[in-house]
């Protein structure tokens, strides 16, 4: 229950009953409006609207308590063993070294003129710059 009392919770909360009661609200109206003698056929429509929007607010209202208490994926058992599960993706995430160079060796040796004539471009630029 604390999971859903946080102050940016109950800012939530907050909102979805002023948003509910503002839709209550629009919709006592426009059924007040479609009654009248000049009510048409867009004041009933307008009025059956308004309890939608409330009904769809409190659905996602809802539904973000539950995934609160049930994040995508918890069902799931962790990937802690050798051969992982063919019908899951995973990502390869492997932490790198902060350093000042590139790593080269991860990437494939393929040769490329306009790479290369390109990087020269930029290596003598880059000269040109530190000597300035």
């Amino acid at each position: 229950m604390r999971r859903i009392l946080t102050p940016g919770w109950i800012a939530w909360h907050l909102f979805v009953v002023v948003a509910f009661g503002l839709c209550m609200l629009a919709f006592s109206w426009q059924w007040g409006k479609a009654q009248a003698a000049g009510g048409d056929w867009q004041n009933w429509l307008y009025a059956i609207q308004w309890p939608m929007f409330a009904a769809m607010g409190l659905w996602g209202w809802g539904k973000s308590i539950w995934l609160a208490y049930h994040p995508p994926g918890s069902d799931q058992p962790p990937l802690l063993h050798d051969e992982p599960d063919p019908g899951r993706v995973i990502h390869d995430i492997r932490p790198k070294a902060l350093t000042a160079t590139p790593h080269y060796d991860e990437y494939p040796d393929v040769a490329d003129p306009e790479l290369d004539a390109y990087n020269d471009y930029l290596r003598r630029l880059n000269e040109q710059a530190a000597n300035t």
